[in-house]
């Protein structure tokens, strides 16, 4: 019953000048080929079946051979998160959780022409904090799956932001 930022939100507030000038058609058409991507990468995952590979092949999205190259097993799928700082100071929804080869790994999906690593990692950094204080585990490596359309995708390991540093910039961002 308490409202509660997303992640999303605060790195658009950290970041309010992202997408400047580019058109409201052009974010929606690329948010929704990134929404289709999500879901039949998911479908993939979940079924393992011939008819969603083939899908992912006729795409251009190569992920299950990045999944095979870097031994990616998928333990959790579009996991809610949390962060309680006495009160709940963020929430979100990652997109994958693996052991990527023997690394706990906390992953996420993108179909952005650019791999921006700055923002990536502040919201990858926010969903494995929140992870490991829910879960009272420890995630080793941040990674982005990145798929720009007309390219092979590929894994790009981000770096992961201290706790201290990333809560007292939440903080600062939402007035805390």
């Amino acid at each position: 019953g308490i409202p509660t930022d997303s992640v999303t939100q605060i790195v658009n507030m950290m970041y309010p000048k992202k997408y400047a000038g580019v058109s409201e058609e052009v974010l929606r058409r690329a948010a929704d080929y990134g929404t289709m991507v999500h879901e039949k990468i998911e479908a993939f995952i979940n079924n393992r079946s011939a008819e969603d590979e083939f899908e992912l092949t006729m795409l251009g999205i190569n992920y299950p051979l990045l999944e095979t190259k870097y031994e990616l097993e998928v333990l959790e799928v579009e996991q809610m998160v949390a962060y309680i700082d006495d009160i709940p100071l963020y929430v979100g929804r990652f997109d994958l959780l693996a052991n990527v080869g023997k690394e706990r790994t906390l992953l996420d999906i993108k179909t952005t022409s650019k791999c921006d690593k700055e923002t990536l990692s502040w919201q990858l950094s926010m969903y494995a904090t929140a992870y490991e204080q829910m879960n009272d585990v420890s995630i080793e490596k941040l990674a982005c799956l990145w798929f720009p359309k007309k390219a092979k995708g590929e894994l790009i390991y981000i770096d992961r932001i201290k706790k201290d540093e990333m809560l007292e910039r939440i903080k600062e961002v939402l007035g805390i």
